[in-house]
């Protein structure tokens, strides 16, 4: 509601006393209320206005100040604003409406205005009663009387709300509330910025506190670097010349974008932030890379740009290591020299006696070794430098027994260490146990009679030498090994021996010293094993080679040893009737696929007869026929190692009591061989020896003999010809020279089918021959039987 009237105090006339109105009670408490209401209202529009006044002049002298910093002769009209403010919206909104409040006249005309049809009775009984006696003296007594009373009664009807606005003044009230009450929250919120606002307002000069505030942190262990407060929130940091210098900046309030360190001259250097931070802090981390030179930043970042979170860094000469030596002496069994290497690592034998010395700058430095990766330390101890005796320098002695690195830690008399330690690796290499290859038997398991032998012959390598190279064989059941010797040594300590004998299994049962059995005493090996050949049967034996080294203590090396497993005649007869059937079979696939291949050449030849020349496509046949031929020679040779395994079965085995002299010259051909593949020149020569050579007889062995050596005639023949004729044929570059090579290899064809049959043939006929003497055994077995069981019942 608006009271304001349009002249001023100053400019109406002077008004009279305001009259007592007694007689109208009603309408004075009406006309009461209706003054106080418009005083109350004028009071609250004009405090709620000054409020707003008094916290709008606040707000804007602190966001001035905050945003612009401004001088303090503009912070001190500022506080004058917040002073003058309030006052003058007091005074315009309150003070002038109090003073504007009308006469009772007046608020009795307004009053009427919330009674349409109150007739112009109060501001009549008003004025009747403001002129007092001598007004009424000319009127008449009834009629004023009548007016009042009717004004009292209807003072007591009327409702001054209509024309009261009770919600303008209250608003006015509640906002100058809200407004000085926000801008307390948001200094009690931020009493730094409060605390800061008043005391700049009132002519101090103390600066804004930031919304970001940096630190900084420079995490080196004591070792390496010196680092002591510089001011308020800045670092002194000393460190050795080359240390990478790790910065961490953390940011306390708002955290920034970006943080960067200011080096001057334009420099600046961006700092990588870490994750997300934790509530108000977030952390920023950067290295400097092997510093070289003094320097000095500064960190910025956010509104923190005042540069008091700075670094003053002072790069000094650190300890170093300028020469290192290493004196390697070897263990003594090696027969190695010493050795002296400098300025790196090196390779050492296990058990090497190592001596270290460094050189440093400057000489008075303390430091230990730090032994990788055991991670234990040694203190260096004076020691002189080799080559510069005049020169004392740091070292310590161990024995590398493993491979290590060597970081060698100094400081100096400040305490300052050496950024860069340095890593020196020795590598150790071990003293191995020597190594054996068991070059016969080729397999672990060994199926042998009663009266068969075992040819055991092994290789032994050892690093540095040999002291002993032997053999040793127990029955499998037993835990202790019961026979054994050493085989000769050429020279003290050699680091390759051979070692080979032939054991008689029957000699091991008997507690005899196993040896070769000489060529021609074969009548006294089987008298031997004869008496004891029904009790070996189904026994086994564990055979190894082993051998020790010249370390100390001495390292030994066993070879994989073999087992040895005595089966009776018949179940070993049974074997060779099993892999003579595979041979067989073998002999059977190679016959066809010779005659496949037989196929093709005569298809070719016939195809380069009625040629004029040669021709790209007659050379990719020849290959094709080559490569046939080759898989036709490589099937030939292992169906020659069936053949001649079931010879040395057969030979060791000693299934034919006549053929003791194969015996020996087999073992002693085969004894010349020092490698484990197999091998065709000591069986050529087997095979291929005379027919009338001494003690030669017609008996089992010589048979199967017979059958090995037409297998080594199929290959070394027949199959290698044709293969040799068929590459002649390939590289030939005339027609002639290429019929006449592929006629030659279809001539070795036939040949190898011809032996073939040959070999099928006599193959049929061992069949036959097995089958009735397996025949015959059964026979006699149940005979035998037959009588056990009758003589049995007799004693009955």
């Amino acid at each position: 509601m608006n009271t304001s009237p349009e002249k001023t105090p100053a400019q109406r006339p002077e008004q009279r006393p305001e009259p007592s109105l007694a007689r109208t009670p009603a309408l004075e408490r009406l006309l009461g209320r209706l003054r106080g209401n418009l005083v109350r209202a004028a009071l609250q529009s004009g405090l709620g206005l000054a409020l707003v006044a008094l916290a709008a002049a606040a707000a804007f002298a602190f966001l001035a100040d905050y945003a612009l910093a401004v001088p303090r002769g503009v912070r001190l009209w500022h506080g004058l604003l917040i002073v003058a403010a309030p006052l003058v919206a007091g005074w315009r909104y309150g003070w002038r409406h109090l003073a504007a409040i009308p006469s009772r006249a007046r608020l009795a005309l307004l009053a009427e205005r919330a009674d349409p049809h109150a007739e112009q009775l109060l501001v009549s009984a008003v004025d009747f009663q403001s002129r007092g006696d001598g007004l009424d003296a000319g009127l008449e007594r009834a009629l004023v009387d009548r007016v009042l009373e009717r004004a009292e009664a209807r003072a007591k009807t009327i409702d001054l709300t209509p024309i009261l606005d009770r919600r303008g003044p209250l608003s006015r009230l509640g906002l100058g509330a809200a407004s000085v009450l926000l801008v307390a929250t948001s200094f009690a919120l931020h009493p730094a910025h409060g605390a800061t606002f008043w005391n700049r307002l009132l002519g101090g000069d103390q600066p804004w506190p930031n919304a970001t505030v940096l630190y900084l942190e420079i995490p080196l262990p004591e070792a390496t670097a010196r680092v002591e407060p510089l001011g308020e929130r800045g670092l002194s940091v000393e460190v050795a010349r080359g240390t990478d210098v790790p910065v961490v900046v953390r940011a306390r309030g708002k955290a920034p974008r970006e943080v960067e360190l200011d080096f001057g001259a334009g420099r600046r250097v961006s700092v990588a932030r870490l994750g997300a931070g934790e509530g108000r802090q977030a952390t920023y981390r950067t290295v400097l890379r092997g510093v070289q030179e003094d320097s000095e930043f500064a960190v910025r970042g956010g509104d923190d740009s005042s540069g008091a979170a700075r670094v003053r860094l002072r790069v000094l000469q650190p300890p170093e290591i300028v020469g290192l030596a290493l004196l390697v002496t070897p263990p003594a069994h090696t027969g190695l020299a010493p050795e002296q290497v400098f300025d790196r690592g090196t390779r050492v034998v296990a058990g090497s006696r190592i001596a270290v010395a460094l050189r440093t700058e400057p000489k008075d430095v303390a430091g230990r070794a730090r032994i990788l990766p055991a991670d234990t330390t040694v203190d260096l101890a004076p020691r002189p430098f080799p080559g510069a005796d005049e020169l004392e320098g740091l070292g310590f002695e161990f024995t590398a027994n493993e491979s290590v690195r060597l970081r060698f830690e100094l400081s100096d008399s400040r305490g300052l260490g050496n950024p860069d330690p340095g890593l020196f690796a020795i590598d150790v290499v071990p003293d191995r146990a020597p190594e054996l290859e068991q070059i016969a038997p080729t397999r672990v398991e060994l199926e042998t009679g009663a009266r068969g032998a075992v040819a055991l012959r092994v290789e032994a390598r050892d690093d540095f030498g040999l002291v002993r190279f032997g053999w040793r064989a127990r029955e499998a059941a037993a835990e202790e090994w019961t026979h054994g010797a050493d085989f000769p040594l050429a020279g003290d300590t050699p680091r390759q021996a051979f070692g080979g004998l032939r054991l008689d299994v029957a000699s091991l049962a008997a507690g005899q010293a196993p040896a070769a059995a000489p060529a021609g005493d074969a009548a006294a090996a089987t008298a031997t094993t004869g008496e004891t050949a029904g009790a070996l049967v189904g026994s086994q034996f564990l055979l190894e080679a082993f051998a020790l080294d010249n370390a100390t203590p001495a390292r030994e090396g066993k070879g994989p040893g073999v087992r040895v497993r005595v089966l009776a005649d018949d179940e070993l007869l049974r074997r060779v009737q099993e892999r003579l059937g595979r041979a067989r079979a073998q002999a059977a696939a190679l016959m066809q696929l010779q005659r496949d291949r037989r196929t093709r050449g005569e298809e070719l030849l016939v195809e380069l007869e009625d040629a004029v020349g040669l021709e790209p496509g007659d050379a990719r046949a020849v290959t094709s026929a080559l490569n046939g031929q080759r898989r036709v020679e490589a099937d030939a040779e292992s169906l020659l190692r069936e053949l001649v395994g079931v010879v040395e079965l057969a030979v060791y085995a000693r299934l034919d009591p006549s053929a003791e002299h194969l015996l020996d010259e087999l073992d002693g051909l085969l004894a010349k061989s020092a490698s484990r593949s197999f091998q065709l020149e000591p069986w050529r020569a087997f095979l291929e020896r005379p027919p009338g050579t001494a003690g030669a007889s017609t008996g089992f062995a010589t048979h199967l003999i017979s059958l090995a050596a037409i297998g080594l005639d199929v290959r070394q023949g027949g199959a290698a010809a044709a293969t040799q004729a068929l590459e002649a044929a390939q590289g030939a570059t005339e027609l002639g020279a290429r019929r006449q090579h592929l006629a030659r290899a279809l001539a070795e064809q036939n040949r190898v089918l011809l032996r073939l049959e040959d070999l099928l043939e006599r193959l049929s006929e061992w069949d036959d021959f097995q089958s009735v003497l397996t025949q015959t055994r059964e026979m006699l077995e149940r005979q035998r039987a037959l009588r056990e069981r009758t003589r049995e019942a007799a004693n009955r």
